[in-house]
Protein backbone atom coordinates (compact mmCIF):
# COMPACT_ATOMS: atom_id res chain seq x y z
CA UNK A 1 0.00 0.00 0.00
CA UNK A 2 2.73 2.44 0.57
CA UNK A 3 4.51 1.82 -2.45
CA UNK A 4 0.89 2.73 -4.10
CA UNK A 5 0.46 5.75 -1.88
CA UNK A 6 4.15 7.06 -2.72
CA UNK A 7 3.43 6.34 -6.70
CA UNK A 8 0.13 8.10 -6.81
CA UNK A 9 2.07 11.07 -4.86
CA UNK A 10 4.49 11.20 -7.45
CA UNK A 11 1.71 11.40 -10.11
CA UNK A 12 0.08 14.12 -7.95
CA UNK A 13 3.24 16.07 -7.91
CA UNK A 14 4.39 15.33 -11.85
CA UNK A 15 0.76 16.73 -13.34
CA UNK A 16 1.02 19.87 -10.69
CA UNK A 17 4.22 20.76 -12.31
CA UNK A 18 3.27 20.55 -16.33
CA UNK A 19 -0.09 22.55 -15.07
CA UNK A 20 2.06 25.26 -13.33
CA UNK A 21 4.43 25.39 -16.59
CA UNK A 22 1.76 25.03 -19.05
CA UNK A 23 -0.08 27.76 -17.23
CA UNK A 24 3.05 29.89 -16.77
CA UNK A 25 4.01 29.10 -20.34
CA UNK A 26 0.35 31.04 -21.40
CA UNK A 27 0.20 33.95 -18.93
CA UNK A 28 3.86 34.85 -20.22
CA UNK A 29 2.08 34.37 -23.18
CA UNK A 30 -0.22 37.06 -22.87
CA UNK A 31 2.25 39.74 -21.64
CA UNK A 32 4.89 39.33 -24.92
CA UNK A 33 3.96 42.46 -27.12
CA UNK A 34 6.92 40.86 -29.58
CA UNK A 35 8.30 37.39 -30.44
CA UNK A 36 11.39 37.05 -32.37
CA UNK A 37 11.37 33.69 -33.93
CA UNK A 38 14.44 32.04 -35.16
CA UNK A 39 14.60 30.89 -38.94
CA UNK A 40 16.21 27.52 -39.44
CA UNK A 41 15.20 25.15 -37.36
CA UNK A 42 12.22 26.93 -35.58
CA UNK A 43 10.18 28.75 -38.66
CA UNK A 44 12.35 26.83 -41.05
CA UNK A 45 11.98 23.16 -41.61
CA UNK A 46 15.56 22.13 -39.30
CA UNK A 47 18.20 19.62 -40.22
CA UNK A 48 18.83 20.95 -43.33
CA UNK A 49 22.85 21.56 -43.88
CA UNK A 50 23.71 23.27 -47.38
CA UNK A 51 26.80 21.79 -47.72
CA UNK A 52 25.38 18.22 -47.09
CA UNK A 53 22.74 18.77 -50.39
CA UNK A 54 26.24 19.45 -52.37
CA UNK A 55 27.64 16.56 -51.42
CA UNK A 56 24.38 14.26 -51.87
CA UNK A 57 23.40 15.71 -54.59
CA UNK A 58 26.31 16.61 -56.92
CA UNK A 59 29.29 14.76 -55.11
CA UNK A 60 31.02 17.75 -54.21
CA UNK A 61 33.73 16.92 -51.08
CA UNK A 62 32.14 18.14 -47.47
CA UNK A 63 36.16 18.32 -46.84
CA UNK A 64 36.88 20.70 -49.75
CA UNK A 65 34.13 22.69 -48.74
CA UNK A 66 34.62 23.11 -45.06
CA UNK A 67 37.50 26.09 -45.02
CA UNK A 68 34.71 28.07 -47.06
CA UNK A 69 32.20 27.70 -44.18
CA UNK A 70 33.98 27.73 -41.30
CA UNK A 71 35.60 31.59 -43.01
CA UNK A 72 34.72 33.40 -45.45
CA UNK A 73 30.87 32.68 -45.03
CA UNK A 74 30.94 33.55 -41.35
CA UNK A 75 31.53 36.95 -42.65
CA UNK A 76 28.83 37.04 -45.23
CA UNK A 77 26.69 36.71 -42.62
CA UNK A 78 27.93 39.52 -40.87
CA UNK A 79 28.09 42.10 -43.97
CA UNK A 80 31.87 41.88 -43.69
CA UNK A 81 31.81 39.99 -47.33
CA UNK A 82 29.47 39.24 -50.39
CA UNK A 83 28.63 35.65 -51.23
CA UNK A 84 28.95 35.97 -54.91
CA UNK A 85 32.04 37.29 -54.75
CA UNK A 86 33.41 34.74 -52.02
CA UNK A 87 31.91 31.59 -53.85
CA UNK A 88 33.21 32.71 -57.07
CA UNK A 89 37.04 32.70 -56.08
CA UNK A 90 36.11 28.65 -54.29
CA UNK A 91 33.95 27.08 -56.77
CA UNK A 92 36.18 25.85 -59.37
CA UNK A 93 38.31 23.95 -56.25
CA UNK A 94 34.88 22.25 -54.94
CA UNK A 95 33.69 21.19 -58.36
CA UNK A 96 30.92 23.26 -59.20
CA UNK A 97 30.64 23.14 -62.66
CA UNK A 98 27.43 25.78 -62.92
CA UNK A 99 27.81 29.53 -62.14
CA UNK A 100 27.76 31.11 -58.96
CA UNK A 101 23.76 32.47 -59.48
CA UNK A 102 22.91 28.60 -59.98
CA UNK A 103 24.96 27.48 -56.97
CA UNK A 104 22.70 30.11 -54.84
CA UNK A 105 19.29 29.59 -55.97
CA UNK A 106 19.70 25.91 -55.92
CA UNK A 107 20.43 26.72 -51.76
CA UNK A 108 17.70 28.88 -51.72
CA UNK A 109 14.96 26.44 -53.09
CA UNK A 110 16.22 23.54 -51.54
CA UNK A 111 17.02 25.50 -48.24
CA UNK A 112 13.71 27.44 -47.55
CA UNK A 113 10.98 25.55 -46.74
CA UNK A 114 8.44 26.65 -43.94
CA UNK A 115 7.09 24.78 -40.92
CA UNK A 116 3.74 24.98 -41.32
CA UNK A 117 2.93 23.95 -37.91
CA UNK A 118 4.74 26.72 -36.52
CA UNK A 119 3.40 28.95 -39.29
CA UNK A 120 0.34 28.43 -38.09
CA UNK A 121 0.74 29.09 -34.41
CA UNK A 122 2.54 32.94 -35.61
CA UNK A 123 -1.20 33.48 -37.75
CA UNK A 124 -3.06 33.28 -34.22
CA UNK A 125 -0.73 34.92 -32.70
CA UNK A 126 -0.99 37.79 -35.27
CA UNK A 127 -4.07 37.55 -35.04
CA UNK A 128 -4.29 38.26 -31.21
CA UNK A 129 -2.75 41.36 -31.98
CA UNK A 130 0.90 40.07 -31.02
CA UNK A 131 3.70 41.74 -33.48
CA UNK A 132 5.68 38.54 -34.78
CA UNK A 133 8.90 39.11 -36.26
CA UNK A 134 12.05 36.52 -37.53
CA UNK A 135 15.42 37.48 -36.24
CA UNK A 136 17.99 35.12 -38.31
CA UNK A 137 21.80 34.80 -38.72
CA UNK A 138 22.13 34.76 -42.62
CA UNK A 139 24.19 36.92 -45.72
CA UNK A 140 22.12 39.07 -47.81
CA UNK A 141 20.78 37.03 -50.41
CA UNK A 142 19.41 34.15 -48.62
CA UNK A 143 18.59 37.04 -46.04
CA UNK A 144 16.82 38.92 -48.69
CA UNK A 145 14.86 35.63 -50.01
CA UNK A 146 13.74 34.77 -46.72
CA UNK A 147 12.17 38.48 -46.95
CA UNK A 148 10.40 38.23 -50.04
CA UNK A 149 8.95 34.83 -49.10
CA UNK A 150 7.54 36.36 -46.13
CA UNK A 151 5.98 39.34 -47.86
CA UNK A 152 3.93 36.40 -49.57
CA UNK A 153 1.35 36.52 -47.32
CA UNK A 154 3.04 35.05 -44.69
CA UNK A 155 2.11 36.48 -40.67
CA UNK A 156 5.32 38.20 -40.09
CA UNK A 157 5.52 42.10 -39.30
CA UNK A 158 9.39 41.94 -40.63
CA UNK A 159 12.55 39.76 -40.65
CA UNK A 160 15.85 40.85 -39.41
CA UNK A 161 18.74 39.31 -40.40
CA UNK A 162 22.33 39.62 -39.37
CA UNK A 163 23.91 40.76 -42.55
CA UNK A 164 22.07 43.73 -42.83
CA UNK A 165 22.41 44.41 -38.94
CA UNK A 166 25.69 44.27 -39.26
CA UNK A 167 26.38 41.39 -36.48
CA UNK A 168 25.39 37.53 -35.56
CA UNK A 169 23.60 36.16 -33.06
CA UNK A 170 26.99 35.53 -30.77
CA UNK A 171 27.22 39.15 -30.53
CA UNK A 172 25.50 41.15 -27.86
CA UNK A 173 24.68 44.19 -29.79
CA UNK A 174 22.39 41.86 -32.11
CA UNK A 175 19.75 42.09 -29.20
CA UNK A 176 20.27 45.85 -28.69
CA UNK A 177 19.88 46.41 -32.15
CA UNK A 178 16.43 44.20 -32.09
CA UNK A 179 15.23 46.45 -29.33
CA UNK A 180 15.76 49.73 -30.99
CA UNK A 181 13.53 48.25 -33.85
CA UNK A 182 10.67 46.98 -31.97
CA UNK A 183 10.67 50.30 -29.47
CA UNK A 184 7.90 51.88 -30.99
CA UNK A 185 6.28 48.75 -30.01
CA UNK A 186 7.45 48.50 -26.75
CA UNK A 187 9.93 49.71 -24.09
CA UNK A 188 10.24 46.98 -21.88
CA UNK A 189 12.30 44.24 -22.15
CA UNK A 190 10.40 42.22 -20.81
CA UNK A 191 7.40 42.13 -23.64
CA UNK A 192 9.96 41.06 -26.01
CA UNK A 193 10.23 37.11 -26.29
CA UNK A 194 12.70 35.60 -28.48
CA UNK A 195 12.58 31.71 -29.41
CA UNK A 196 15.67 30.10 -30.68
CA UNK A 197 17.24 26.86 -31.26
CA UNK A 198 20.78 27.52 -29.85
CA UNK A 199 21.41 27.40 -26.02
CA UNK A 200 24.08 30.15 -26.73
CA UNK A 201 21.83 32.55 -27.94
CA UNK A 202 18.90 31.88 -25.73
CA UNK A 203 21.60 32.76 -22.77
CA UNK A 204 22.76 36.01 -24.31
CA UNK A 205 19.03 37.01 -24.74
CA UNK A 206 18.28 36.50 -21.22
CA UNK A 207 21.45 38.43 -20.37
CA UNK A 208 20.31 41.41 -22.29
CA UNK A 209 16.61 40.87 -20.39
CA UNK A 210 14.13 39.53 -23.14
CA UNK A 211 12.29 36.77 -22.24
CA UNK A 212 13.00 33.40 -24.12
CA UNK A 213 12.02 30.14 -25.00
CA UNK A 214 14.77 27.49 -26.03
CA UNK A 215 12.98 25.45 -29.07
CA UNK A 216 13.69 21.98 -29.59
CA UNK A 217 9.95 20.75 -30.91
CA UNK A 218 7.05 22.23 -31.37
CA UNK A 219 5.40 21.21 -28.13
CA UNK A 220 8.00 24.02 -26.88
CA UNK A 221 5.85 26.89 -28.35
CA UNK A 222 2.69 25.07 -28.00
CA UNK A 223 1.43 27.19 -25.14
CA UNK A 224 1.28 30.15 -27.28
CA UNK A 225 -1.87 29.18 -28.94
Amino acid sequence: RSASINGLSDIVMELRYTFSHATLTAINSMKNKVIFFDADGVILKGGYRFSDELVKQFGLKAKTMQPFFLGPFLGCAKGQADLKEELAKVIDTWGWHGTVDELIDFWLTEGTVFDETNLELVRKLSEKGIHCFISTHQEKYRGEFIKRKVGSGNPFDDVYYSEEMGCGKQDPHFYEVLFERVKNITTDKSEILLIDDLQSVIELAQKFGFDTIFYQSPDDVRELK
